[in-house]
């Protein structure tokens, strides 16, 4: 990766241009860093292309001018790939953009779900590979248009471990855009607690069509909510996984609290009519608990209902 001393030249491209690289692709392009979009979806292309990007934040609303297309529209290589697909298309969009990765660049998920970096490295090799969590909430009001209010922080490392220079200067990166980000040789266990959130707000959310507000304030929703956190919780310590049980529920009452307008990622793909992550979510962790003999009702019957919720209509 070049260095950051002259960041005007750092070239990043962001492949997924929903609400997470919405959001990533806007920050970083008021940063000051040069930012493309990668989607297949031929009506954000066209928004981005027509409008630019629109974000609102806590901050005010920002309109930023950035190129989006194919893959295959691209020919300058890359220092940095910022992966924000669906998990189900991780491999897909790596062999798409391969052609822009040269010998120098990495690429960085921040994905949900459990295994994307496995993917990435696949395709890549583990040696370029950073991977992490992100906790900044962020909705997509419209092709091109972002929403995201309240704050979040982003967690990361390399697969190979230990602290190398491209992981500091991506660390960097992302903090010059605002993101907070930390190194933390610890982020397979954040990864897991995001899961663990993502499992009871998203699969929730999912099936009752509630926003974060509406799962709040049912007398159902918070006891709901801990079960499945139980039940997460049984498999990360049945799987010697360690998580902070604390960190998970406190990150839930915030969000109960704080964030009652967003809708989950996942709720966001059924109104939208598009495929969720629900096995790379909900569908993980049952994976999980019956490779340790683990019983999980509660999320198993949520990621039934998504699924029939989320089957291909005729």
């Amino acid at each position: 990766m070049r260095d950051l001393a002259s960041r005007n030249a750092l070239r990043i491209a962001i492949t997924g241009a929903g609400a997470m690289g919405g959001l990533f692709g806007a920050r970083l392009a008021l940063a000051g860093y040069e930012t493309v979009l990668i989607d297949v979806d031929p009506a954000r292309l066209a928004a981005i292309s027509a409008h630019g990007l629109s974000l609102e934040d806590d901050a005010g609303s920002h309109r930023v001018s950035v190129t989006a297309g194919l893959a295959e529209d691209f020919a300058e290589p890359v220092d940095l790939l910022i992966v924000f697909t669906k998990s189900m298309n991780t491999g897909d969009a790596i062999r798409a953009a391969q052609h822009i990765l040269q010998a120098h660049s990495w690429v960085l998920t921040l994905q949900n779900g459990i295994g994307n970096e496995r993917t990435v490295a696949a395709v890549v090799g583990k040696e370029r590979v950073a991977f992490g969590v992100t906790t900044w909430p962020a909705d997509l009001i419209a092709p091109g248009r972002v929403r995201s209010h309240g704050a979040g922080i982003v967690r990361l490392w390399s697969m190979t471990g230990g602290i190398t220079p491209q992981i500091e200067k991506i660390a960097a990166v992302l903090n010059d855009a605002a993101f907070a980000c930390v190194l933390d040789k610890d982020v397979r266990s954040a990864i897991w607690e995001k899961v663990i959130f993502n499992a009871a707000m998203n699969g929730i959310s999912a099936v009752t069509r509630n926003s974060v507000g509406g799962i709040a304030d049912s007398t159902d929703g918070t006891p709901l909510i801990a079960r499945i956190v139980e039940e997460g919780l049984a498999v990360t310590a049945a799987c010697g996984i360690p998580v902070d049980a604390a960190a998970i529920r406190a990150a839930i009452s915030h969000a109960l609290l704080n964030h009652r307008a967003h809708k989950p990622s996942m709720l966001q793909d059924i109104e939208a009519h598009r495929p969720t992550e629900v096995e790379a979510i909900l569908g993980a962790i049952g994976r999980e608990a019956r490779s340790v003999n683990v019983s999980t009702p509660v999320i198993d019957t949520l990621a039934s209902l998504v699924r029939i919720i989320d089957r291909p209509r005729s």
